[in-house]
C-alpha cells in the first residue's frame, strides 16, 4: 500500500508542477483587480459545507484551513489528499453575455501523526487566480475612417506550498501554524488597434508581470470538549499574519506600425522593479458541534481589511474590507453499517461574503461593494476496507449585479476530492 502512495504522489507532483505554471481556474472580470480570486475554501470536506472548517476535526480528511486541527489525526495512519476542480461561470453586463468553462488540477497534501501529542501536514494549493479576456470594438478617435480593436487580459496566480504542524496542549486544546511559501506570477495585458481604410495599422500593447515569492504564516488554535461521551463541541480561531512579500513588476511595452501590411517601425520599452507587496492580517472564528459519528454543525466568521494592503508602494482604490459568514453540516446515517448507503457522509452549506472587490462608479464617489453568495452540497463515498473516502461538492453562486459599469457572474463549480489512508510506522504481529 506504500508503494501505491508513494506512486501517486510521485505522479501528481510531476501533473501538478507542470499545472501551477499554468493554472487556470477561474473565469472571471474580477479578476483584473488586486491579486484575483482568493482560494478560500479548503479541502474536500469542508468546500461541501460551505466552507465552514476552522472548529473542524477529522479522522479521515485533512483540514488546512486551521493547522491546529492537524492533532485529530489517529495515530499510525497517512493521509494522502487530491482535488480536482471544474468551473462553469457565466459573465452578464447589461447588453452582453459570456460562459466559460476551466478545470485543472487544484491542491494536494499529506498529513501524519509524529506522536500522540503533534500532528502535521505539507501541502500545496492556490492562494489567488487571475483569469479574464476583454474584447472592445469601435470607431478610432478620428471618428469613421479609423476602428479601434481595444483587448485586455489576465492569467496566472499565486500558489502556496505550506508545512504545518500542530501540538495538542492539556486535554482540550490544540495550537498550530503553517510555514507557507508563496510564490507565482500574475500577467495583464492592455492593447489598442487602430485601422483606416487604407490598411494602415497602428498597435500599441502593455504587457505588466507582477512575480512573488517569500514567506506567509498562519497560526491556529481549537477547544475540543466532549458531554456524555456523546456530544462534541469545537471552537476554532485562526489568524493570518499582516506579511510583506518579495515582488518583482515587470513591464514591457511594444509600439509599432503596419503599412500595406508590412511593419514599418517597431518599439520596445521593458523596465524591471524590484519591490514588495503587503497582504493583510486576517482573523477568523468558527465553531461546531456534533455528535460522535453521526452528524456535524459548523458556523465561520472571517474578515480582512485589504485596504491596508500595498503593492508597490502605492495602495489600490479598488480593495476594501472583506468578511465572510459560511456554515455548513454533515450527516452520517449510521457509522460502520454493513449497508454501504449508511456509510456515505451527506454535506450541504452556504455562504455570504462581501469580497475586497469595490469597483468605482462613473456617477458615484461611492465605490460599489462586490458580494459573493453561495450554496454548496456533496457528499463522502468511502472506500470498503479502509478509511479513504472520496468526496466531491457542488457549488452554485453569484456575486456582483449586471449594469454598464458591473458584471453580473453566476457559477457553477464541482470538487473531486480523494482522501487515501495508509497505516505507518505499525508492526504487524504474526502468531
Amino acid at each position: 500500500m506504500k508503494n501505491v502512495f508513494l506512486s501517486l504522489l510521485v505522479t501528481f507532483i510531476l501533473l501538478q508542477g507542470s499545472s501551477i505554471k499554468a493554472q487556470h481556474l477561474t473565469t472571471s472580470t474580477y479578476t483584473r483587480y488586486g491579486i484575483g480570486d482568493l482560494f478560500e475554501n479548503g479541502f474536500g470536506q469542508t468546500q461541501a459545507m460551505g466552507g465552514a472548517g476552522y472548529a473542524l476535526r477529522s479522522l479521515e480528511n485533512i483540514n488546512e484551513t486551521n493547522p491546529a486541527s492537524f492533532t485529530s489525526l489517529a495515530l499510525h495512519s497517512f493521509i494522502f489528499e487530491i482535488g480536482y476542480l471544474g468551473r462553469f461561470s457565466q459573465e452578464q453586463t447589461s447588453g452582453i453575455s459570456q460562459t466559460d468553462f476551466n478545470a485543472n488540477l487544484c491542491y494536494m497534501a499529506i498529513a501524519f501523526p509524529i506522536t500522540k501529542w503533534w500532528g502535521t501536514s505539507i501541502g500545496l494549493h492556490p492562494y489567488s487566480n487571475v483569469g479574464y479576456e476583454i474584447d472592445v470594438n469601435g470607431d478610432g478617435p478620428v471618428g469613421s475612417n479609423t476602428t479601434a480593436s481595444y483587448k485586455y487580459s489576465g492569467t496566472g496566480g499565486f500558489n502556496e506550498f505550506y508545512i504545518g504542524n500542530a501540538f495538542k496542549i492539556g486535554r482540550y486544546f490544540s495550537v498550530g501554524f503553517n510555514a507557507g511559501y508563496i510564490f507565482g506570477t500574475i500577467q495583464h495585458i492592455s492593447s489598442v488597434s487602430l485601422a483606416d481604410l487604407t490598411g494602415n495599422e497602428y498597435d500599441y500593447t502593455i504587457t505588466n508581470r507582477f512575480t512573488a515569492n517569500d514567506i506567509h504564516l498562519n497560526y491556529g488554535i481549537q477547544f475540543e470538549k466532549i458531554f456524555n461521551e456523546k456530544y462534541v463541541i469545537n471552537a476554532g480561531v485562526i489568524l493570518d499574519n499582516k506579511s510583506t512579500i518579495k515582488a518583482e513588476n515587470s513591464l514591457v511595452i511594444e509600439d509599432y506600425l503596419r503599412v500595406n501590411q508590412s511593419t514599418f517601425d517597431t518599439v520596445y520599452t521593458t523596465s524591471k522593479v524590484d519591490d514588495k507587496m503587503t497582504l493583510p492580517m486576517n482573523l477568523g472564528f468558527g465553531i461546531a458541534f456534533s455528535n460522535f459519528y453521526h452528524y456535524t454543525i459548523a458556523a465561520d466568521y472571517t474578515m480582512q481589511d485589504w485596504s491596508k494592503a500595498n503593492f508597490f508602494g502605492a495602495t489600490n482604490s479598488t480593495f476594501g474590507p472583506m468578511s465572510s459568514f459560511s456554515i455548513g453540516a454533515e450527516y452520517l446515517p449510521k457509522a460502520g453499517s454493513p449497508y454501504y448507503f449508511n456509510n456515505i457522509r451527506y454535506r450541504i452549506g452556504g455562504h455570504y461574503t462581501n469580497t475586497y472587490y469595490e469597483i468605482p462608479q462613473p456617477d458615484s464617489n461611492v465605490p460599489a461593494k462586490i458580494t459573493d453568495v453561495g450554496f454548496s452540497f456533496g457528499l463522502g463515498f468511502p472506500l470498503r476496507g479502509s478509511r479513504s473516502v472520496f468526496n466531491v461538492a457542488f457549488e452554485f453562486g453569484q456575486r456582483g449585479n449586471a449594469s454598464p459599469t458591473m458584471t453580473q457572474e453566476r457559477y457553477a463549480q464541482i470538487t473531486l476530492n480523494l482522501s487515501l489512508h495508509d497505516l505507518w510506522f505499525f508492526k504487524p504481529k504474526f502468531e
